[in-house]
């Protein structure tokens, strides 16, 4: 079937449209919804954090530049993930029942560290450090919350 065909069907009108709803759904996911703020902070920030800049005033393209840069480091770690599930999935699929017995027991474990049961494992920690990265902080960002965001596209 050529391309032709397939736009004129319509299955990749609905494919697309199904595509665009789940990514919605991820996108206003209580993981990720709150992350977004964030994420608009440091890239308004960066984008007026040019050394000897006397404007107050972000400039436009580097504004752009930010968030770009933020969607390659984004893309980037989720086509990573991707081929990687691919080729580990067929691999395994070997140890489904083992892989399965001890995910379900980290689960539970978690679980109770949750409940407050491991009061060890309730602590925060914090550096105490204000990294300064400017622009190239933008793709590390962006692939930091990509892998925040893997396990909300899961269910979706």
């Amino acid at each position: 079937m050529d391309v032709q065909h397939l736009v004129a069907d319509g299955q990749l009108l609905v494919a697309g449209l199904v595509a665009v709803a789940a990514g919605l759904v991820s996108f206003l996911s209580p993981c990720v919804l709150p992350l977004v703020p964030g994420y608009l902070a440091y890239v308004s920030a960066s984008a007026g954090s040019r050394p000897g800049a006397t404007s107050e005033k972000p400039s436009r393209g580097r504004l752009v530049l930010g968030a770009s840069l933020f969607v390659l480091g984004f893309s980037v770690v989720l086509v990573l993930f991707l081929a990687a599930a691919g080729t580990v999935g067929v691999w395994l699929l070997e140890w489904e029942s083992v892989i399965t017995r001890v995910i379900g027991a980290v689960v539970i474990v978690m679980g109770l560290v949750f409940m407050g049961l491991f009061n060890r494992m309730q602590t925060t920690k914090k550096l105490g450090i204000k990294p300064r990265f400017g622009l190239a902080g933008a793709p590390l960002l962006g692939a930091v919350f990509a892998i925040g965001w893997t396990p909300c596209m899961g269910p979706t």
